[in-house]
């Protein structure tokens, strides 16, 4: 377990218990706060009304001692000047009261009074003050002066104002009490505000104090641990070192390659083009990653022709292009092929192509690498070599079946009788003829398969009666060497794509060299094998076993074991080889497995035909 998972798993519980309470506590005193904040807002509202009130209140009783004093004057003194306050104090109190039926619209009380005080001072000001004035202003003699005068002696008017500085002075007790209950009201509020947030800080400290004991043994954990970080990081460091150097060396082998190496997509699209590719195809990479498919650098009409024999080679459909190079390979298929290829400046060269797929987590392909092989120089030596073996062996015919001929009337006394010394050189050579005519054969057969002309013929092969006929193919074979051949039951009902006859000319070559190695009187076996979705045919002889030294070049052309009697059984060394050829071919695998002294098995595997 690392440092992290250690750390985690001390501290973690105990941080998430304290985390959970803290949240959980924080937010039930959040949710008081708030509404303890709400409640202070709405009574610091209500009492901030209850003050506005007041002030208008005591502005109603202003104005109304300004018209009763500007009035009172004008009537003693018989200045209008004395009308101004009286003027200025009927216009505030018709704004002050206005303002005040709205401010006390919550307050049916209130506005009852209200209303009430303005009736009374309407009723005051219309019956009383005005007509007072109109009588001053009219007023000419002293007799009228002295009426006037005595009129406001009698204090009339006086008691119209108390009535209503009585109605301010309730309206002003209301507010004044709603004020002291607000403001109390406020005060406990603030007192139970005060006490969250010192509970909410002692929360905090507590959580904090946790918080730090949490720290403290983490600490306590890192430093006991501390030389296993050392190590883990050392060993990260080695690791990212061993990486580096693994990519270097990758990379250097990309590089100096001497074939070419082109990476690409799923979709043909080129990723990486190596040293050897830009010499190969006289271009450089950046002309070439994510800008060219693959399968620009091929023959449109070679592509077309490819794809219709992978057609009929996989059953399917192919199209020409990108598929042609790739679907083998996404098949999981053996994608190995000569071709011709375009360089930057139109020329040609023949190359040797193996494709592979690389696969994601899921076996699903994200890319291919093709590794490329400039064989020009190779197919022009091979030409020379065909031409030069067709020559000689076209040249050997002719005369060659002239000796069989002529050797082989002597031999059945044709020519009239001969001595029995002399017959038996005849038979010998004519035997030595055969087995160079052979020679001549194989040579010729080897020619013509390596041959990138070759065309093969696939097809659906049923098991079954493949087996049946190269077991009837091969019993000439079985008599000539005395051993018996046996089909080894059931068959399965399975189905190969192969070209048919050049299988059943592998399968003679096999028998024949089973039944050749095999003591006489002894049986050679055939059979067939299903492993997953390969078919796997084989040929159980029991001669003497393969020669450990010999194993690793029996496919070799013209290969034969050192031992006398393996000489003495005949063969050009050629048979195996062809057999591995055409084997190769129609995309199987040839094998064999041996016991020195008791028995030998060749097999060939080839994937199960796509129904």
């Amino acid at each position: 377990m690392n440092i992290r998972d250690q750390i985690g798993r001390m501290s973690f519980p105990l941080v998430v218990a304290g985390g959970v309470l803290l949240v959980g506590m924080l937010s039930i005193f959040e949710w008081k706060v708030v509404a303890t904040f709400d409640e202070l807002q709405a009574g610091s509202l209500a009492q901030r009304s209850n003050l506005e009130n007041i002030g208008g209140i005591e502005k109603l009783r202003i104005a109304i001692i300004d018209m009763e004093t500007g009035v009172r004057g004008y009537l003693l003194a018989g200045d209008r000047r004395f009308l101004e306050p009286y003027e200025r104090g009927q216009e505030a109190f018709r704004g002050q009261l206005q303002f005040m039926l709205k401010a006390l619209g919550d307050k049916p009380r209130q506005m009852a009074s209200m209303r009430i005080l303005e009736q009374r001072e309407s009723a005051w000001r219309l019956e009383y003050l005005q007509h007072m004035v109109e009588r001053r202003a009219r007023a000419t003699s002293e007799r009228e002066f002295a009426a006037l005068r005595a009129e406001v002696a009698t204090a009339v008017g006086k008691r119209r104002v108390d009535e209503m500085r009585g109605i301010l002075d309730d309206m002003l007790d209301r507010e004044s009490a709603e004020a002291r209950a607000a403001g109390e009201s406020l005060e406990d509020l603030l007192q139970r505000a005060r006490h969250a947030l010192l509970l909410s800080c002692a929360m905090l400290i507590a959580f904090a104090m946790l918080l730090t004991w949490v720290i403290f043994r983490s600490l306590l954990a890192l430093r006991k641990h501390n030389a296993e970080l050392i190590a883990e990081n050392r060993a990260r460091r080695d690791a990212e070192a061993a990486l580096m150097h693994a990519t270097e060396m990758q990379r250097a082998i990309f590089e100096s390659a001497d074939y070419a190496i082109i990476a690409i997509d799923a979709e043909g699209m080129v990723q990486a083009f190596n040293q050897a590719a830009e010499r190969m195809f006289g271009i450089v990479a950046d002309r070439v990653i994510g800008r060219q498919n693959l399968a620009n650098f091929f023959l449109a009409e070679q592509l077309a022709a490819r794809a219709r024999e992978f057609s009929v080679e996989l059953g399917k459909p192919v199209s020409p292009g990108p598929e042609t190079l790739l679907l083998k390979s996404h098949l999981g298929l053996r994608n190995e092929h000569e071709w011709d290829m375009l360089r930057a400046d139109g020329s040609t060269l023949v190359v040797q192509m193996s494709m592979a797929a690389l696969r994601k987590d899921d076996f699903g392909v994200k890319g291919y690498v093709g590794i490329v092989h400039d064989i020009s120089e190779r197919r022009k030596m091979q030409r020379l070599k065909q031409e030069f073996v067709s020559t000689v062996s076209h040249e050997l015919r002719t005369p060659l079946a002239a000796i069989m001929s002529a050797l082989s009337l002597l031999d059945q006394g044709e020519a009239g009788d001969i001595p029995e010394p002399a017959h038996e050189f005849v038979r010998m050579a004519h035997e030595g003829s055969m087995r160079l005519a052979a020679l001549v054969n194989d040579i010729l057969d080897i020619d013509r398969i390596e041959s990138p002309e070759l065309a093969l013929v696939p097809s659906t092969v049923a098991l079954p009666e493949l087996l049946a006929e190269a077991l009837q193919h091969g019993r000439k074979q079985a008599e000539r060497y005395a051993v018996q051949l046996h089909l080894d039951m059931p068959v399965p009902a399975a189905s190969i794509r192969v070209d048919r006859d050049r299988l059943l000319q592998v399968l003679g070559h096999l028998l024949a060299n089973a039944c050749k190695f095999s003591p006489p009187g002894y049986a050679v076996r055939l059979a067939a094998g299903l492993y997953g979705s390969q078919a796997r045919i084989s040929v159980f002889d029991n001669g003497p076993g393969i020669p450990l030294s010999f194993r690793a070049r029996i496919f070799d052309k013209f290969a034969r074991a050192d031992d006398s009697d393996t000489r003495q059984k005949g063969g050009t060394g050629l048979g195996l080889a062809i057999s591995k050829a055409l084997v190769a071919r129609m995309g199987g695998r040839i094998g064999f497995e041996s016991s020195a002294g008791l028995a030998t098995e060749f097999y060939l595997e080839f994937p199960l035909a796509v129904e």
